[in-house]
C-alpha cells in the first residue's frame, strides 16, 4: 500500500525568518523533513523552526502568533499538507499573523495544479 497522494522520500526545504527590520534577528534553515513531515501538516514545519529558533533567540518568536507562506506570498494553514504546497528545495517562510483557519481557506496553488511554476 502506498502513501496516498503522498511523498515517497524526505524533502530539503529553505525556511526563511525575515520579519523585523533588524536584521540581526533574520535566519534562514535548510532542512531536511523526513517523509512522515512531508505528507504531514505544515504546523509541525513551524514548530520545528520556531523552536530550533528560539533556543538562540535575542526576542522568541511566539509560536501561535506565526505561519508558514509559500515564495508567492501564499499562506498555509496549519493544517495544509506540506505536499500539496511545497516541492523539493521550496523557499518558505515563517510570517507573523495567523494563519488561515483550515487548508479550505488556503489560496495557494497545489504542487502540480500548474501554478506553482515561474517564468517563461
Amino acid at each position: 500500500a502506498g502513501v496516498r497522494g503522498g511523498w515517497e522520500t524526505a524533502m530539503k526545504v529553505f525556511i526563511h525568518y525575515e520579519e523585523p527590520a533588524d536584521e540581526s534577528y533574520h535566519k534562514t534553515s535548510k532542512i531536511s523533513l523526513p517523509k512522515k513531515w512531508v505528507n504531514g501538516p505544515c504546523s509541525a514545519v513551524v514548530k520545528l523552526f520556531v523552536d530550533s529558533y528560539n533556543k538562540n533567540a535575542m526576542e522568541a518568536i511566539p509560536l501561535e502568533d506565526v505561519h508558514l507562506e509559500t515564495a508567492g506570498g501564499h499562506a498555509l494553514a496549519n493544517d495544509s499538507t506540506v505536499s500539496d504546497y511545497l516541492e523539493a528545495g521550496a523557499d518558505v517562510y515563517i510570517k507573523t499573523g495567523a494563519a488561515p483557519a483550515s487548508d479550505a481557506d488556503v489560496t495557494a496553488p497545489k504542487v502540480g495544479a500548474g501554478g506553482a511554476a515561474g517564468g517563461s
